[in-house]
């Protein structure tokens, strides 16, 4: 393990692990770097060195330098260390035939080191909170108010919040990274904003420090989603507590959880954190993403803790925050007498008395007397707003009461934001001021004939204090305490734009414009890398050494477009300019014959620095698979692939993969790497065996009308709806070999009814009766019964459409075809299930409007006891409970 201090330096050791004749710096040895995540996909490239060449990838970029002290030295100087810079790293070096790997873990120190800084408002909405109950609101979060210190590095960090909030001295702060109009002034350089120390009672946002997980945070997998009350006693059943928002972000930022589904927390939120973003998913940016309308069901977010029974009661005992349900459950005590069901016994609602200075509602809950008379409905039964018209409210100080009496903060006065209803704060105001206590006294004499000695005179006659001119930031109406400034002196690590403004430096070049004048994007030489980049894009590909590049699990198209990496060499052109579709291959083999996977070399094999490797790619969750590996003379085979494969070697430049005794486990995709000095280029390809696979699956189908609703003709065209057609007697006869147990009679193609039963039992012809095809006969085609389909294997993608919102059904459809596909047919998922595997534990609509999910591996809360596709129904196609399966051809 190395230690390192935030913006500081820190050496990687990685050395040989004995003398070696060969030196680094000479042709054949390699030297590559990379950052592991927690998924393998997604690891970072750092630093590659061959020979006397060097390249630094992403943010790496000019901040790795290469030691080399002696003949054995392939240590590393990572300078400027940042919080997401701390993780292991893997080092790997090649000399000849010698492979050395070798594990580092970078540990940053800091504030943030065993913690993360968080903002945090109530549910009632922003600037809620004075700071007694700011203090309050992280520790029920399982947190604490945050210190200056730990606001300031969380803001070089990347922190960039436009609410100002509490902190743990008092202060009222917000971080701004990228300065922008709304948010203190675009000419301001980035930094912390401050309204000073505010009285205790003014009411803003808080930002609270969550440290270091002492449990596990994890997601609850189930297929249907929850009301907030379930989620609460599902966490409970699964012998855990519903997780609080302290739990979510430090998951998130220490332990680089990801998962893009919504979900509950303990204060009523719903949130998904995001590490990788992708489509859908965060896309600009890794962070926890906040949903604002809890009226749909989502699925929960737990936290697991060893927590001390009660000693009388034989139940987990409660926080002192936490409210103890008679049922055992512990809820926020804030939600205690707040007229809502949270503990599901309604024990939370019992006995409550308000306090003085609350407001009882009608049904029985109590509210802030301040929210009484606000236009807001804050009871839910809107008894706080009734026989409002014959009361004049007075606001209390130090708040602001429009014109139709709603009462806002003071400093929410004349910002130049619309906060009362009619606008009344922005009435009469001269011009926008930082310090409202200063305001408040000078608003008079601003009108007089002169200023004091410490202030400035604006053209207008207003007064300002002196050490706003030439602040950056236009004070006066008409911005003439900005006019005639000398030019200022940007801060180091900063850049100084055309017009004095100053920008970090690490903007510069960076393809925004953070200056106004955009001057940090003039004369920038374009960042390129001379490697053949007419590659895939993939894990290990240089093509993603890109500066412009895809989110993780997606293809850069020749033209910019990003595409998922599924979609590569799939045979349909799915980049405008069709570049996904070159450079691949598609072989078809017989099993137990051979197979050739053709690939070239850039020059002829006997130039020492050449380096070819061959791996099987798993899916997007899976790893790499090594299969052959190629240098100079020799070569070396790996795993199931040992002794079977070898390069066919036709002529000189030759590098295809030869692979023998073809089996089932060998259909794929298969990528051929070939590097050569500092020249790197790829092939990707397909490997399919005919004739070893199931050439289909039997499913039974009824239509949403309910079972026995379709006669012959209409379960025809039922299963030509699904993209299947109606099956046959051996069809059947398989599937039942096959396991396939089904209790309601279906139509067959010869015209027969029949059902199989593997398990006989009373109600499905008789438990005596021998295991097999019970039969109908031969019926009337007008009678009515279900039937039994036939789906052949997909000839496209069957996918799960990652988001983090539930769908309606219209809007189901629509998002499919907004992802360039349609939405899944019945066919369609017993087909991904049973031919390819698929598992998916997420209630999802198809497009006969049912919904369902399908298993593979029976797991808890997940078909448990076999392997199945689950079917929910034919919900009421205006929920908003259900995912989506996508289908694309």
């Amino acid at each position: 393990k190395v230690l390192a201090n935030l913006g500081g330096n820190a050496t990687l050791p990685c050395r040989l692990p004995s003398k070696d004749t060969m030196f680094f710096g000479a042709a054949g040895i390699r030297v590559k770097w990379t950052k592991v995540a927690d998924d393998e996909a997604f690891n970072q490239d750092v630093v590659l060195s061959m020979g006397f060449h060097k390249r630094t990838f992403g943010s790496f970029e000019d901040r790795v330098y290469m030691v080399s002290n002696d003949n054995e030295d392939g240590s590393i100087l990572i300078t400027n260390i940042a919080m997401q810079d701390a993780g292991k790293y893997h080092c790997e070096l090649i000399n000849g035939m010698t492979d050395v790997t070798q594990e580092v873990y970078l540990e940053v120190q800091s504030s943030l080191t065993n913690g993360v800084v968080f903002p945090y408002h109530l549910r009632l909405g922003r600037y809620h909170l004075n700071f007694t109950k700011a203090v309050l609101a992280c520790q029920e979060q399982d947190a604490k108010v945050a210190s200056y210190d730990q606001l300031l590095d969380a803001w070089r960090g990347g922190l960039d919040w436009c609410n100002a909030g509490w902190l743990s001295d008092g202060s009222v702060r917000y971080p701004i990274t990228k300065p922008r109009e709304p948010c203190g002034g675009a000419n301001i350089t980035p930094g912390l904003r401050s309204y000073g120390w505010q009285n205790r009672r003014s009411l803003f946002d808080v930002f609270c420090f969550a440290s270091r997980l002492k449990g596990t945070f994890y997601w609850l997998v189930q297929p249907e989603r929850l009301t907030f009350a379930e989620a609460v006693q599902a966490c409970l059943d699964d012998g855990a507590e519903i997780a609080k928002v302290g739990h979510i972000f430090a998951a998130w930022k220490l332990e680089g959880y990801d998962r893009c589904d919504a979900g509950w927390l303990a204060d009523g939120s719903v949130r998904y954190p995001i590490s990788r973003p992708r489509k859908n998913c965060s896309p600009t940016e890794a962070a926890p993403e906040t949903l604002d309308n809890y009226s749909h069901l989502f699925h929960v977010s737990m936290i697991r803790y060893h927590r001390q029974p009660a000693s009388d009661a034989g139940m987990p005992a409660c926080q002192n925050d936490e409210f103890q349900c008679k049922r055992g459950g512990c809820i926020p005590v804030m939600w205690r007498c707040d007229g809502d069901n949270d503990c599901a016994d309604n024990s939370d609602e019992e006995g409550c008395d308000c306090e003085s200075d609350d407001f009882r509602c009608k049904r029985g809950n109590c509210i802030r007397a301040m929210w009484r008379c606000d236009g807001e409905n804050d009871c839910g039964d809107n008894s706080d707003e009734e026989g409002c018209e014959a009361l004049v409210p007075q606001c209390p100080a130090p708040q602001f009461q429009c014109n139709d009496s709603v009462c806002i903060p003071a400093g929410w006065r004349c910002d130049g934001s619309k906060d009362c209803p009619d606008n009344s704060d922005e009435h009469n105001c001269p011009c926008i001021f930082k310090d409202w206590d200063w305001y408040n006294t000078r608003t008079a004499a601003s009108s007089g004939p002169s200023c004091e000695t410490e202030e400035f005179r604006c053209s207008g006659g207003d007064c300002i204090p002196a050490l706003w001119r030439c602040d950056g930031d236009s004070d006066c109406p008409d911005g003439g305490d900005e006019a005639n400034c000398p030019r200022r002196e940007c801060a180091p690590k900063t850049f100084q734009c055309e017009n004095g403004d100053c920008v970090l430096a690490g903007w510069r070049c960076d393809g925004d414009s953070d200056c106004s004048d955009r001057s940090d994007e003039d004369n920038c030489t374009p960042r390129s890398f001379s490697l053949n980049m007419n590659l895939p894009s993939f894990p290990g590909n240089l093509e993603m050494y890109h500066e412009a590049t895809c989110p993780p699990g997606h293809f850069r198209c020749k033209n910019g477009e990003c595409i998922p990496a599924r979609w590569r060499c799939d045979d349909d052109f799915d980049c405008s300019d069709g570049s996904d579709e070159e450079n691949c291959f598609r072989i078809f083999s017989e099993p137990g014959g051979n197979a050739t996977l053709p690939c070239r070399l850039l020059s002829k094999r006997h130039n020492p620095g050449v380096q070819v490797r061959w791996t099987k790619l798993e899916n997007d969750e899976a790893p790499l698979e090594d299969v052959l590996l190629w240098l100079g003379t020799r070569s070396k085979t790996f795993g199931r692939f040992e002794n079977r494969v070898f390069l066919q070697a036709a002529d000189d430049r030759d590098a295809s993969l030869v692979i023998t005794d073809i089996a089932t486990e060998d259909i794929g995709q298969y990528r051929c790497e070939v590097s050569d000095g500092m020249k790197h280029t790829a092939e990707e390809g397909f490997l399919k065996v005919q004739g070893c696979v199931t050439e289909g699956v039997v499913f039974p189908y009824s239509p949403p009308s309910g079972r026995y609703n379709l006669n012959f003709t209409n379960a025809t065209q039922a299963c030509l709806e699904q993209d299947a057609v109606i099956a046959s007697h051996n069809q059947l006869i398989k599937a039942w070999r096959g396991g396939l147990d089904w209790c309601n009679a279906g139509w067959l193609r010869d015209g027969s009814v029949r059902y199989p039963i593997t398990k006989p039992r009373e109600p499905c012809g008789g438990a005596d009766n021998p295991a097999g095809l019970r039969s109908y006969g031969l019926q009337d085609r007008r009678s009515l019964f279900d039937v039994f389909c036939f789906a052949s294997a997909l000839k496209g993608t069957f996918y799960w459409l990652v988001q983090p919102d539930r769908l309606t059904f219209a809007e189901a459809v629509q998002a499919c075809l907004d992802d360039g596909a349609e939405i899944a047919k019945v066919g369609h998922i017993f087909a991904a299930w049973k031919l390819e595997g698929y598992d998916r534990c997420d209630a999802g609509w198809l497009a006969d409007g049912s919904v369902r999910y399908p298993i593979s591996r029976p797991r808890n809360n997940c078909s448990p006891t076999e392997a199945a596709v689950r079917f929910v129904g034919f919900p009421d196609k205006r929920h908003k409970f259900y995912g989506v399966y996508c289908y694309k051809a």
